[in-house]
C-alpha cells in the first residue's frame, strides 16, 4: 500500500465514532431542546464531541451550554469542547449557585465552577447549593420518592464551607442540621466538627 494511502487508512482508524446522540438546544432552533444524532463520542465516560455539532449547541452568555448526553445524563459544555458532568435539576442541568454546579464524583457530589474546573470534591451522598458559603450535606442517606419527586433520607446531616471543611457536626436529624446551618450564615458561625474530615476527592 503506497505510504499516501497508508496514513490516509490510519487517519480513519483513528477517528472518533461519533455512536453517542445527545439533547441540546441548537442552531436554526435555539428556543428548544433537539434531538442530535451523533453528537460526540464517548470514551471511558469522557464524551469527544462531533466538531460539526459543537458548533451548533446555543451557548448563554457565560459561554457555557447544557447538553444532555444519550445513556449518561446532564452536562455544561463549553465552546472548546471542555465539559462537566452535572446533576439533573428540574429536568434540566444542575444550575450554578453560588457560582457552582453540583456533579457526582467517586460515589459523592462535586462541585464544579463557571470554567468547568473542579472546585470541590466530597465525600457525601448528597450535598447543597452553596449559601453564604455553607452547604448542608449527608452522609449515608438515599433517595425517597416523594410524589413526583425524589427526596434524600435518613443518613446523618451536617454542614461544610467552601473548602470541604465540616463546620456543623453530622446527626441524624437533617432539619437540625438546616437549622444550625441557617444560624451560622447569620453570624453564629460554630466551631468546626472534631475530628475535621479531610477533603476528600471521593471516597477511600
Amino acid at each position: 500500500m503506497p505510504v499516501s494511502l497508508f496514513a490516509a487508512a490510519l487517519a480513519v482508524a483513528a477517528a472518533p465514532v461519533f455512536d453517542t446522540a445527545c439533547l441540546a438546544a441548537v442552531r436554526p432552533a435555539p428556543d428548544e431542546l433537539t434531538e442530535v444524532p451523533h453528537c460526540a463520542a464517548v470514551v471511558q465516560g469522557v464524551p469527544r464531541w462531533n466538531p460539526a455539532v459543537l458548533r451548533r449547541f446555543v451557548f448563554d452568555a457565560r459561554g457555557l451550554a447544557g447538553v444532555a448526553l444519550a445513556g449518561e445524563g446532564w452536562r455544561w459544555v463549553r465552546p472548546d469542547g471542555r465539559s462537566a458532568p452535572v446533576l439533573t435539576y428540574d429536568n434540566g442541568p444542575d444550575e450554578f449557585v453560588s457560582g457552582l454546579a453540583r456533579g457526582m464524583l467517586n460515589g459523592g457530589i462535586a462541585y464544579y465552577d463557571r470554567r468547568l474546573g473542579l472546585a470541590l470534591a466530597t465525600p457525601y451522598e448528597w450535598a447543597e447549593p452553596f449559601e453564604d458559603g455553607l452547604a448542608v450535606v449527608c452522609q449515608g442517606c438515599a433517595p425517597r420518592a416523594h410524589g413526583e419527586h425524589t427526596l434524600m433520607a435518613g443518613g446523618k446531616w451536617g454542614a461544610i464551607d467552601r473548602s470541604g471543611r465540616l463546620v456543623v457536626p453530622l446527626r441524624d436529624d437533617a432539619a437540625s442540621a438546616r437549622r444550625e446551618a441557617q444560624a451560622a450564615r447569620h453570624g453564629a458561625r460554630p466551631q468546626p466538627a472534631a475530628p475535621r474530615q479531610p477533603h476528600l476527592a471521593g471516597r477511600t
